[in-house]
């Protein structure tokens, strides 16, 4: 059986949170690169559009790139890559777990697979609660209008680039994320489907199910400069804006 970390790069849509491409560099994949190889871990990068300089470079490592094609339905790079995900992970049923990381501001600090072997299920990185903080609570009420009598106010709002675990349980967890996705970009497709998508797969979804939240995945105080050594991945946000995407 194989375990995989599995980040995507996508360059030819624009971001959706920014408004502008990410840049063509592989500086801004080294960090997360030498994370994985220091612990010796198997990683896989799916992207839509690489130039040969970069592609040259992989395997890095136990680090091997996928092509995963430019969105082509009208879809984010963002909520494309759930496809993706789906996709790959669909074709590898050697694969027993697997994590789903950003790839700029994020590194690998320790092994999370024996964690998820022992404990089982899935784990997510999250923020806060899905009350807290009116953009999550607007694309809520856009995608799904009457969510709050479906999910309370303070389940933990998860993020949609740090999750992983068992694949028997991830699988199917994408496969509901793909199939939220699909359906709200009918009506809003514009929207950057893929947050809301996730809040609704995890808490409604995979209700019941052996879920991990936070610790020990991550910091949970990220966003605030939280770092805590111990967790399993770390998030990076020194001069992001300006070294990992184009200018304005």
């Amino acid at each position: 059986m194989s375990n995989y970390i599995v980040a995507p790069y996508y360059t030819t849509v624009p971001c959706p949170q920014r408004g502008r491409k990410a840049k063509l560099s592989f500086d801004l994949m080294r960090p997360w690169c030498d994370s994985l190889q220091r612990l010796n871990l198997a990683g896989i990068i799916v992207y839509d559009v690489l130039p040969d300089e970069i592609r040259a470079r992989f395997p890095f490592g136990d680090i091997s790139l996928h092509h995963g094609h430019a969105p082509a339905t009208g879809l984010s790079g963002n909520d494309w890559r759930f496809f993706v995900y789906r996709d790959w992970l669909a074709s590898r049923p050697d694969v027993e777990s697997v994590f789903f990381t950003d790839l700029f501001d994020l590194v690998v600090q320790h092994d999370p697979h024996p964690w998820m072997l022992q404990h089982g299920g899935m784990a997510f990185g999250c923020e806060a609660s899905l009350d807290q903080g009116p953009w999550m609570s607007a694309k809520l009420d856009s995608a799904f209008g009457g969510w709050r009598n479906c999910l309370p106010g303070k389940l933990p709002r998860v993020t949609a680039g740090l999750f992983g675990g068992l694949r028997n349980l991830v699988l199917p967890f994408l496969e509901i994320v793909c199939g939220i996705i699909e359906a709200i970009h009918v009506d809003a497709p514009t929207m950057n489907c893929n947050m809301p998508a996730v809040q609704m797969a995890v808490h409604a979804g995979l209700r019941g199910r052996n879920l991990w939240f936070g610790t020990p995945l991550h910091d949970v105080r990220w966003r605030w400069g939280g770092h805590n050594p111990q967790a399993f991945f770390h998030h990076r946000w020194e001069g992001l804006e300006s070294a990992a995407f184009e200018k304005e």
